[in-house]
């Protein structure tokens, strides 16, 4: 699921999620790995503008979600993740990639909807683990928050291309190629400590926060 933000403000009655009236306690009180139905609990919080960009993204079970700044982007992507994931197998986990300079912002906003410890997350990042190559994946762990650079230097570390990346010979233009990417049946590595989990499980969902400043996994981030 790819994120973005709009440059202007939403309406008051779009921006419920953030007012003072919700922001003392948790949106979500809930045991995220059971099996209540996420689908109900979610239109029991949100407000109407929340709960029909929830139906569609559903809907389309794969799509880009822009929403004005204010409208709740951040809670309704980590809920929309849990809800797909819950479909598939809830032992499946969510990552998300978002920039160094809002790790902690994600980190806040996960405590403030789902109170502390309640849903299990990790944080993939050099300003939370000395050293990376000794981070290790724990089994509780519902969601990792990492950045673009941590998976871009991964995925060089590991020297990745030759299995994700193919370059086709342009006939009509001599000398040039054209990459292609092959989508993977099943993960590239099987490390089990380091950068290299990332590309050693199968993700239940994968969210891309600010998708406009990335084009490809060839950009040295």
């Amino acid at each position: 699921m790819m994120l973005s933000s709009d440059k202007f403000e939403p309406p008051l009655a779009e921006m419920d999620v953030d007012s003072d009236n919700t922001s003392s306690r948790p949106l979500v009180e809930m045991d995220v790995s059971g099996d209540e139905d996420l689908y109900d609990l979610v239109f029991s919080k949100l407000n109407d503008f929340q709960k029909n960009v929830f139906e569609e993204c559903i809907h389309h079970k794969m799509a880009g979600l822009s929403l004005p700044l204010g409208s709740g982007k951040t809670i309704l992507s980590i809920l929309l993740a849990l809800h797909f994931t819950h479909c598939q197998n809830d032992n499946l986990k969510i990552l998300i990639v978002v920039s160094k300079t809002l790790l902690h912002s994600w980190e806040i906003e996960i405590e403030k909807f789902f109170g502390k410890n309640v849903l299990k997350y990790q944080v993939l990042h050099t300003d939370s683990v000395k050293n990376l190559s000794s981070w290790t994946l724990e089994e509780t762990t519902k969601l990792v928050l990492t950045t673009a650079d941590v998976i871009g230097r991964s995925y060089r570390k590991t020297e990745l291309r030759q299995q994700f990346v193919d370059q086709i010979y342009m006939v009509r233009y001599p000398g040039l190629y054209q990459n292609s990417y092959r989508r993977p049946k099943s993960p590239f590595l099987s490390h089990h400590m380091g950068e290299g989990i990332l590309f050693s499980i199968k993700w239940g969902c994968f969210l891309v926060d600010e998708i406009q400043k990335y084009t490809n996994i060839e950009t040295q981030w």
